[in-house]
């Protein structure tokens, strides 16, 4: 009861601060109904940020015609759908329900920047069973299920078909039953649904909390093999490097006829990474890129994905220019540009994601004069870069302003914001920010404005508004 008590307590703070604002556009009404809580969406508003608002609660657009029309109309994460077709949609939960963390995925929408399917994975490693309960095969992932002999039905569902229980049906074998899908790169999570009831895979050690006292199947479709070739009298050979914080046992490699192997997922990015044969770290004997490490010895290197390149035009007379920023935490002797025609370059794999930076010239730190977008203020300016952006900014107009500066809930409402570049007659400025809600002010010149060019808005604490940003 106490646990219930506080989590009705969570949950009533979080409306207090943005039920009014969102309703304000009427958008969106969350009210209690007994032990229940009662969601209402606007039918009416735009179809991009209704199917936002839908996935948030476990079913998309896509989805609804065929919940509407089954028995039960409740979606995978537990919401009734009571009312559809007409002005509103209208969906119901019980709070009791919501015991325990209230996860993004139960109140996403009542959240400053909403929630994913599955959050971002750096690194990976499958830990499945044999036989294998999912692999590869040339025209995509299977998933089999061994056993339930007698179900009717037996389907799929996971954060790669936005959780429907009914849009993956199983083909039933002598065994059990499988599928095959064609999956991105990357991390999935999963459960069967048979005969209706949810059930995670029992081959699958690799599980990840699911909200509701359960658990998801986690698999990673993996993007490298790490290799090392020999040590054939080795009992144990673990893998281990930046991407998963050099713990020593967290990735065990297999032998085969030649020596050890693990596929792993990697995400875009720079990793440092060692061999540890029978208690012995080793480097990687067939990757010549290395580093020095802390212990005298020297870190393996690996690159994924297309690197970024970086480029100082001019300070011909220097002899020594490096790159520096967040991506490396600010490391002054690492990234050595090289000399190209009249400036210095360097090429740099970057995640997608937004990272602040400078450039070490003999010993002086300075700005990239070819970035007029930054971020900090007086001497704790740097230059910031969006790898792969999905989030444009605009103001147009206000030529003869000095600065203007986004801010929002992606930095923290930042006085001094994201200072924004000026071309074409408008201030711009492009961000990576993870799928879900964002509210943001433009500060020209000191004084805080909305977005006059977004109609998405909601009340603040200070009686004022804030304009509204959605990232699907």
């Amino acid at each position: 009861m106490i646990r219930m008590m506080r989590d009705i307590l969570t949950i009533l703070a979080v409306l207090a601060g943005t039920i009014s604002a969102l309703a304000q556009k009427d958008t969106l009404e969350l009210n209690f109904e007994g032990s229940d809580i009662v969601v209402k969406l606007n039918n009416s508003i735009s179809e991009a940020t209704l199917d936002s608002l839908l996935c948030s609660y476990g079913t998309c657009m896509s989805e609804m015609d065929s919940l509407w029309s089954s028995s039960e109309k409740v979606t995978p994460l537990g919401w009734l759908l009571e009312d559809y077709g007409g002005e509103f949609i209208q969906l119901r939960k019980p709070i009791t329900s919501l015991s325990g963390s209230i996860s993004q995925e139960e109140v996403s929408t009542l959240e400053e920047t909403g929630a994913e399917a599955v959050e971002q994975a750096r690194f990976g490693a499958n830990r499945l069973k044999f036989p294998l309960s999912v692999f590869e095969i040339e025209n995509g992932t299977t998933f089999v299920l061994d056993g339930y002999k007698n179900a009717k039905e037996v389907y799929l569902a996971g954060s790669f078909n936005q959780w429907n229980p009914k849009a993956d049906l199983m083909t039933k074998t002598s065994e059990g039953w499988e599928l095959t899908k064609v999956l991105a790169v990357g991390k999935h999570l999963y459960k069967f649904v048979v005969d209706g009831k949810w059930v995670d895979d029992p081959s699958n050690k690799q599980t990840q909390d699911d909200g509701h006292w359960g658990n998801n199947s986690v698999y990673f479709k993996t993007n490298h093999r790490f290799y090392l070739e020999g040590y054939q009298k080795a009992r144990k050979v673990f893998l281990s490097g930046s991407f998963n914080w050099w713990k020593e046992r967290d990735v065990r490699m297999q032998k085969d006829a030649t020596g050890w192997y693990v596929d792993v997922y990697l995400e875009d990015g720079n990793y440092e990474y060692r061999f540890i044969v029978d208690g012995t770290w080793i480097s990687d004997p067939a990757n010549p890129n290395q580093h020095p490490n802390e212990y005298g010895d020297y870190n393996s290197v690996l690159s994924i994905g297309t690197p970024t390149r970086f480029r100082l035009d001019g300070f011909g007379e220097a002899t020594n220019v490096l790159l520096t920023g967040t991506f490396n935490n600010w490391d002054k002797e690492r990234l050595t540009m090289t000399r190209s025609g009249n400036g210095w370059e360097i090429d740099y794999v970057l995640a997608p994601g937004n990272y602040e930076y400078k450039f070490i010239v003999d010993g002086t730190w300075i700005l990239d004069p070819a970035n007029k977008v930054v971020n900090g203020a007086d001497d704790y300016r740097n230059s910031l870069i969006a790898i792969a952006p999905n989030a444009h900014f605009a103001l147009p107009g206000f030529a003869n302003a000095e600065h203007v500066f986004l801010s929002g809930s992606f930095n923290g409402w930042s006085t001094t914001g994201y200072q924004m570049d000026r071309r074409n007659n408008e201030w711009l400025i492009d961000l990576n920010l993870h799928p879900g809600k964002y509210t943001y002010k433009f500060i020209v010149d000191g004084e805080w404005m909305t977005d006059p060019n977004n109609q998405l808005f909601e009340n603040n604490e200070f009686g004022e508004y804030n304009s509204v940003y959605w990232v699907e």
